[in-house]
């Protein structure tokens, strides 16, 4: 699979041992409302909208020249007006991170991979035509991370802003009115009832660069340590876009809000 390729070579690429420095093992959950607008072209020209929750769960990895971090995202929400021109998006997220310190304040620049999926299903008196348009992506790309130590009235603050944006990727999205890739069409080997339909939809992406799938995704958050060193507690807000440029493009705003959980191991 050509998605698993990117992945493992960019994982092969992060690990690479560093010099022995003081490290920190941090488990974090991050969990919250999430307000979310999508244009899926191939259903409609018009943005659909809605409120749903979305959660993280990360494992971070810190020492004094590098950070590692990998975390697990899922987000659902409904958009649309009930049954008139409803949609159930699910959206999910498997992202690695390596970060190195660039300067001697805590500035990081790094790269990192991802495999993530988005499913659109249709909910409500749509006209006839396919019920699901997806889009399923393997990215690697560009990450940062600037930390500040806050001091408000004798409490500590960290406060973090994050950004990442990917330079190239393999996408796979369905052809025009229709749940299958291009790939899968041109091959001509389609038949109903296909009892392993999968295999040819993951085979059927193609590679592109940052112009033909955009996924921009910005955060900042501030925590404050608590009497037992180990725990952390925040908030944190979320600004996440995703384009793709085809015939039917998808684009989707989301603007997340959310309370931070960390522990240190």
């Amino acid at each position: 699979m050509k998605f698993n390729i990117l992945f493992y070579a960019g994982l092969l690429f992060f690990t690479i041992n560093t010099n022995a420095q003081k490290i920190n093992h941090n488990l974090y959950i991050n969990d919250g409302i999430d307000f979310l607008s999508n244009k899926e072209s191939h259903y409609t020209s018009n943005l659909r909208s809605g409120i749903g929750y979305n959660i993280l769960i990360g494992y971070e990895r810190k020492g004094g020249k590098s950070i590692n971090r990998i975390s697990l995202f899922f987000l659902q929400t409904k958009t649309g007006k009930g049954n008139l021109s409803g949609s159930n998006i699910l959206h999910s997220e498997l992202k690695y991170e390596h970060l190195w310190k660039i300067t001697k304040k805590e500035i990081y620049l790094g790269a990192y991979i991802n495999i993530g999926g988005l499913i659109n299903l249709r909910t409500g008196y749509w006209t006839k035509g396919t019920k699901i348009s997806y889009a399923i992506w393997s990215s690697l790309g560009i990450s940062t991370q600037f930390q500040k130590q806050l001091i408000i009235k004798k409490l500590n603050i960290n406060w973090i802003n994050k950004f990442s944006f990917p330079i190239v990727s393999y996408l796979i999205r369905p052809s025009y009115a229709f749940a299958y890739t291009d790939n899968y069409l041109y091959s001509n080997v389609f038949q109903r009832g296909e009892k392993e339909p999968a295999n040819k939809i993951i085979t059927g992406g193609k590679i592109v660069s940052w112009d033909k799938f955009l996924k921009f995704r910005y955060q900042t958050e501030i925590t404050m340590p608590t009497n037992n060193k180990k725990w952390e507690f925040g908030v944190n807000y979320i600004f996440d876009f995703i384009q793709t440029r085809e015939i039917k493009p998808m684009i989707q705003t989301s603007h997340q809000i959310n309370l931070i959980t960390r522990f240190t191991l």
